[in-house]
C-alpha cells in the first residue's frame, strides 16, 4: 500500500487539475482534451485520429453551442473533410452541428459529402463512405431543414440525385426516399404513400423468409428458388419502385406548372 499510495496521490492531483482546467477554460478554445494532453483548438487538428475523434466527441461538453468560440466553425468544416472516415461522422454526428456552422458552407459541405464529391478521400472500404453519405442525407433532410424550411429546394436538389434505387447504393437510395417522403416539397408530393407501401411488402417479404414462412412457402411450390431467380425478383420490384417514384415526381412537376 506504501508503494501506491504517491501514485494515488499523483493521479488524484492530475484528476483535480483536469476538473479545475475544464471548468476554468470551459467553452474556450483552452478547454483540455485529456486524451491528447492538450487544447480544444489543437485536438480538432491533432495528426492522431483518435485525438480528433475525442475532440469531437466532447464538444458537447466543453463549449456552449449559442455562443461558441470563433475557430470551430471552421474547425468544424475541415472535419467533415477529414480523410478519416470515423473523424468525418463524428462531425456529422454532433448534435449542435446546425448551430454553430453557418448555413451557406454546412450545405456545400453536407451537399458534397452526400454526392461522394472531393475525390481525394479514399476509404479503406465502400461502407465507410456509404455511411457519411446516409449521416449527410439525414442532417441536410432533418436538423438543417427543421432549421432553415426556406433551404427545402436546395435541400429537394441533393435528394433527387439519390433517389433511383440501384443495387448496389440500395440502403442510401432508400434512405433518400423515405427522408424525401416527410419534405414538405412539391415534387415529392405522394412519395409518403409509396414509403408506405414498400414498407409494409418488404415486412411481408422479411416474414416469408423465417422458418415459420419458408415452410408455407413450399407447400406452395416444389424445390427451392434458384439465385439467379431470386435475383431477378429482385431487380423487379425495385425497377417497379422507380417507375413509381418518377410517375408521382414527374405528376407533380406537370400539376405545378
Amino acid at each position: 500500500e506504501g508503494e501506491s499510495a504517491p501514485a494515488r496521490f499523483k493521479g488524484a492531483q492530475r484528476e483535480w487539475l483536469m476538473r479545475f482546467l475544464s471548468k476554468t477554460f470551459h467553452g474556450t478554445r483552452h478547454c483540455p482534451v485529456e486524451e491528447g494532453g492538450t487544447t480544444l483548438l489543437l485536438a480538432l487538428e491533432h495528426p492522431a485520429l483518435a485525438v480528433r475523434v475525442a475532440a469531437l466527441e466532447r464538444l458537447s461538453q466543453t463549449v456552449n453551442a449559442q455562443a461558441p468560440p470563433a475557430f470551430l466553425a471552421q474547425a468544424l468544416l475541415r472535419r467533415i473533410e477529414d480523410d478519416e472516415p470515423a473523424v468525418a461522422l463524428a462531425a456529422l454526428s454532433w448534435d449542435k452541428l446546425i448551430t454553430v456552422v453557418p448555413t451557406e458552407p454546412l450545405l456545400r459541405a453536407l451537399s458534397a459529402t452526400a454526392d461522394a464529391e472531393g475525390g481525394k478521400r479514399q476509404w479503406a472500404n465502400a461502407s465507410q463512405g456509404a455511411a457519411l453519405q446516409e449521416q449527410a442525407l439525414r442532417v441536410l433532410a432533418t436538423s438543417l431543414l427543421e432549421q432553415r424550411p426556406e433551404l427545402a429546394d436546395d435541400v429537394a436538389k441533393v435528394l433527387l440525385r439519390h433517389l433511383m434505387v440501384y443495387p448496389k447504393s440500395r440502403r442510401r437510395n432508400m434512405l433518400a426516399l423515405k427522408l424525401a417522403a416527410s419534405v414538405a416539397h412539391p415534387v415529392f408530393g405522394g412519395l409518403s404513400g409509396i414509403w408506405k407501401e414498400w414498407k409494409a411488402a418488404r415486412s411481408e417479404a422479411a416474414d416469408s423468409s423465417t422458418p415459420r414462412g419458408r415452410d408455407k412457402d413450399a407447400k406452395k411450390s416444389k424445390g427451392n428458388a434458384k439465385p439467379a431467380a431470386k435475383n431477378a425478383k429482385d431487380d423487379e420490384i425495385l425497377w417497379d419502385l422507380n417507375l413509381r417514384v418518377v410517375g408521382a415526381m414527374s405528376s407533380n412537376i406537370v400539376s405545378a406548372k
